[in-house]
């Protein structure tokens, strides 16, 4: 079995060309639903690969996965930080909170977000009927990783991108994949 290799991105040399996906993790720490949902150590570290990476002319896609994963998780932010903060209008679902007119100033934010994030990556298309369905659903079976972080895996290797995330499940994932990371915990 090949097994996926870690880089630190501490160390990482970025060349002209090379291809990376940022798993939604990572864009979570760079562009914040607020800033108390994020450390700024590691937004702060995250921007400035974001930042060697285009002055190297390294290219940066974005898939529909990865976006929706984190405009989903930037909106339910809201919606829980809307709950603490409230002394009226608490929602106890999701749903509710997004059919309220509260919701309006979060469709700002979270179209703001998605913009800042959309310029500076190329849009790259899921090939899932190009993947390997069977092996993604016997992953997530035995818990070797979430189904999304499958799709995000297999976009990768499909596109012979690199991984960018910070997410230490892919630790346990073997697909003979580059990960990039500032989380110490995924180095051998």
């Amino acid at each position: 079995m090949k097994m996926n290799r870690f880089h630190d991105l501490r160390d990482y040399r970025f060349t002209n060309g090379e291809k990376f996906i940022f798993d939604t993790n990572v864009w979570l720490y760079i562009f914040p639903p607020s800033p108390k949902s994020s450390s700024e150590t590691l937004r702060s570290k995250y921007m400035a690969s974001l930042r060697a990476m285009r002055a190297a002319g390294a290219r940066i896609y974005l898939d529909a996965f990865v976006l929706s994963e984190y405009l989903n998780r930037f909106a339910r932010v809201k919606w829980e930080e809307h709950n603490r903060h409230q002394k009226q209008a608490v929602f106890h679902s999701y749903k509710t909170f997004r059919n309220s007119p509260y919701y309006g100033e979060v469709a700002v934010k979270t179209l703001t977000a998605a913009g800042k994030i959309a310029a500076y990556c190329e849009r790259l298309d899921i090939m899932f009927t190009q993947y390997d369905f069977e092996r993604m659903l016997i992953d997530h079976s035995r818990a070797v990783c979430d189904f999304n972080d499958s799709v995000l895996i297999a976009t990768c290797r499909y596109h012979d991108c690199k991984l960018i995330t910070h997410d230490s499940d892919f630790a346990a994932v073997d697909y003979d994949l580059d990960v990039l990371t500032h989380n110490a915990t995924l180095f051998p």
